[in-house]
């Protein structure tokens, strides 16, 4: 039995787990920064004027980071738990924010979004795995202006597109319409 996931191979009951490589240790670091960063604002500072902006970005802008810029290391098991930590983390503290009232914006909380980032994570990985059965290729996000993926060097297919739609998609819904 040989199974290649990116983050381990499998061969009988062996198994080799891939390492962090130095993109995925640069892009967690700096995620890890700004988490605390925008930890401290929305607790320590929430009142001000700049932390619902914060706040808002932060959540918008990983969703979207996940899909565009991290989907080949979240190949690796290790990093995709490292990344439900992340989104663990954000649950609490959606929950620990949505009780300040400096917030509460016209459209909900500034910190809504923060309680999907779980939900995008599993989407991405139900997207995945689909891909990998019905092509047995990796799923890559398309590139702007481009017909081939920048780390697989392979063309971009119909399945990668519609993945990307479904994604997007939800992620429209779930951030233009304001569900609640």
């Amino acid at each position: 039995m040989y199974r290649n996931f990116n983050n381990h191979q499998m061969r009988g009951h062996r198994s080799r787990k891939a390492k962090f490589t130095l993109y995925d240790k640069i892009s967690m670091t700096v995620y890890l920064l700004l988490t605390g960063f925008i930890t401290y604002k929305a607790i320590f500072d929430s009142c001000n004027d700049t932390t619902s902006a914060w706040l808002i970005g932060y959540s918008v802008g990983t969703p979207l980071f996940l899909y565009l810029a991290n989907y080949h290391s979240l190949r690796n098991i290790r990093v995709y738990l490292i990344w439900l930590g992340f989104s663990i983390y954000h649950l609490v503290l959606y929950l620990r924010l949505i009780e300040i009232d400096c917030l509460i914006l016209p459209r909900g909380n500034a910190a809504s979004g923060l309680r999907f980032t779980i939900l995008y994570l599993v989407l991405w990985q139900v997207l995945r795995l689909v891909h990998l059965k019905l092509t047995n290729i990796e799923l890559v996000a398309p590139s702007r202006g481009g017909s081939f993926d920048f780390f697989d060097n392979r063309r971009i297919n119909i399945l990668d597109y519609l993945a990307f739609a479904i994604y997007m998609g939800l992620f429209i819904i779930l951030n233009v319409f304001g569900v609640k």
